[in-house]
């Protein structure tokens, strides 16, 4: 009986002993642990990608394009709204393939040129913005 009594008194006096080092080593290693924990957390969440896909938005591009066509030179309100969702969708898809865009900045004939440009570098990149809607044959 003696023998274990000085065993489990020997493992608590090393084990008191120890935990200063034990709480130092902690200390020192919690940020790396905290990056790991972060890092695996990370990779186990489901990505989700900032924008759309850019085959939607060159399709919905088509959409608004052949509507905006299709409206009357005279339905200015119409005419208006088509084109702010217009210009959204197109700053959309510059967002997507990193084509900086100054549509915000500029209006009238200005906006008008930056449109050009945009849809010439869309193009430039592979972007269809010419042809058929989606759903249209």
């Amino acid at each position: 009986m003696d023998v274990v009594r000085i065993g489990v008194i020997s493992v608590a006096l090393v084990s008191l002993a120890s935990l200063p080092c034990l709480i130092a080593w902690v200390i020192v290693n919690a940020d790396d642990a905290a990056d790991r924990a972060g890092k695996t957390v990370a990779r186990l969440r489901p990505h989700t990608p900032a924008h759309p896909p850019i085959e939607d938005t060159a399709a919905r591009l088509r959409e608004l394009a052949a509507e905006l066509t299709d409206t009357p030179r005279d339905a200015l309100l119409r005419r208006a709204e088509l084109t702010d969702r217009y210009d959204l969708t197109l700053r959309q898809a510059c967002a997507t393939m990193d084509i900086p865009q100054y549509l915000t900045r500029l209006t009238g004939d200005d906006a008008d040129v930056e449109r050009l440009r945009l849809e010439g570098e869309l193009e430039a990149v592979g972007l269809v913005l010419r042809g058929p809607a989606r759903g249209c044959r």
